[in-house]
């Protein structure tokens, strides 16, 4: 059962429905404890080819 539950589940995680055009959030590094798990600034996605995104903030274009 546990077997099939993971499998199950890593599957589920694997599809996304992030579009060209969504905002969206994104993970950064913990520099001390106070500090939020994801970036405040929305990021805007230009393209998605598989796993890997192009997003664009102020700052530039950044591959994920």
């Amino acid at each position: 059962k546990g077997k099939k539950k993971g499998r199950s589940m890593l599957i589920s995680k694997i599809e996304s429905n992030i579009q060209a055009g969504d905002n969206v959030l994104m993970k950064q590094d913990k520099k001390n404890k106070l500090s939020t798990f994801f970036n405040p600034e929305p990021f805007r996605v230009l393209q998605k080819n598989g796993n890997s995104v192009l997003v664009e903030a102020d700052t530039g274009i950044i591959p994920r």
